[in-house]
């Protein structure tokens, strides 16, 4: 791979990928120059209550704060950053239209808005992306395209707190549909569902054929996971958001060799195992379940477990109804809800679907001193790592 001098750094071929739900900062810093990417920085930190609401911000003057803080304490000095969003007013829509050139695409969407969104277009920002080019019996071309539409001042919140932080976004996308880097991680010739459980929202994406078909964001309430952990990183241990420390942080993960990894159920523990192959994805093991950390409430049978459970089967049902479509055949999740004891397993047990927690950092260089920062929660930070490497595609 050849150095590319890219935008965000006149200097480094350094890209950042940022993740944000309504409690919580995640940020990926990568350097892209070598075939392998390197993780460079990494960090997290906790918002203040109210700063976003359900993907809306509500006060960008705090939310600037807490992103300078951010990058004070990840030690990143790239301004520049590739931001995904997500919540329920985000619109995504997956069709196919005659080929043409992409600068008259977005104008013909706009005058068929209706035919794809029943909202005032006026008040939404559109756009597209072309998935792959096809052919009909005719010979006629055709693009598969995903449009999406967010409400403008949605994104105004956003970029407005990133300009209070004297940051500005190299680009901005949508968590659900920044996943498809993960599709490499499934059989190509199947169906498969990705599910990044955050704080609060949960990101679900369609992949069949390594192709996305359906994405979307749903909302579930998290406030129970901060009940007795809320403020505790300020009052308790005021570096622990250096430390990427969470409060699902429920799994036990140890260090086993320097080279790759998996996560693996067992009966007692889940363990972070490196392989030298990386392409190493094992079955969940439905057994006992996994000790319950009392930093946070039972969970075993929470509520909160049966609404995200019903979501993702919610999502199946729709990949059955689908007249070409086949059962999904693999869940991928990730994201820091999805660490919860025995949330997986539940997932997968009434699913009956193989299900494996992603390990976003399986193919890129993580150096001992960062690979003892996220050891526990690797995860967490699928999202913005799928859109750091989004570098690699300019």
């Amino acid at each position: 791979m050849k150095l590319r001098l890219n935008k965000n750094n006149s200097e480094k071929n350094n890209y950042i990928g940022l993740d944000m739900d309504d409690f919580e900062l995640r940020i990926v810093e990568l350097d892209l120059t070598y075939p392998i990417p390197k993780l460079c920085n990494i960090g997290t930190i906790m918002l203040d209550p109210g700063t976003i609401i359900d993907g809306i911000v509500k006060n960008p003057l705090v939310l600037s704060t807490k992103l300078r803080d951010l990058w004070l304490q990840s030690g990143i000095t790239c301004p520049r950053v590739l931001l995904g969003i997500g919540s329920g007013d985000i619109l995504i829509r997956f069709t196919k239209i005659q080929k043409m050139e992409d600068s008259k695409i977005k104008s013909v969407l706009r005058l068929q808005s209706q035919d794809y969104f029943p909202v005032s277009i006026n008040d939404y920002e559109m756009d597209f992306m072309t998935l792959f080019e096809s052919k009909d019996d005719s010979n006629q071309e055709f693009k598969e395209i995903v449009i999406v539409a967010s409400k403008n001042s949605q994104i105004k919140g956003y970029t407005s707190a990133l300009e209070g932080a004297k940051l500005s976004p190299y680009e901005i996308d949508i968590t659900s549909l920044s996943m498809m880097k993960y599709a490499e991680q499934m059989d190509k010739n199947s169906t498969g569902i990705i599910a990044n459980i955050a704080y609060g929202k949960l990101d679900l994406l369609i992949l069949k054929n390594s192709i996305p078909v359906f994405a979307k964001t749903a909302l579930f309430n998290a406030k129970s996971l901060f009940e007795d952990t809320e403020n505790t990183k300020d009052t308790k241990n005021p570096e622990a958001s250096q430390e990427i420390q969470s409060p699902v942080n429920t799994i036990n993960i140890q260090e086993k060799s320097p080279e790759s990894f998996f996560i693996d159920f067992s009966a007692s523990s889940i363990s972070l195992l490196k392989e030298s192959s990386a392409e190493t994805t094992p079955d969940i093991l439905l057994s006992s379940p996994n000790p319950i950390d009392n930093s946070i409430p039972e969970i075993e049978e929470s509520p909160l477990f049966h609404e995200i459970t019903s979501e993702i089967k919610s999502l199946m049902n729709y990949c059955f109804s689908l007249s070409d479509s086949e059962a999904p055949s693999i869940i991928l999740l990730c994201g820091p809800v999805s660490r919860l004891d025995g949330l997986a397993e539940h997932i997968a047990t009434q699913s009956m679907t193989k299900t494996i927690i992603l390990d976003p950092f399986r193919d890129i260089l993580v150096e001992e001193n960062l690979r003892s920062k996220i050891k526990d929660n690797a995860t967490d930070f699928s999202v913005c790592t799928s859109l750091a490497l989004r570098g690699l595609e300019v």
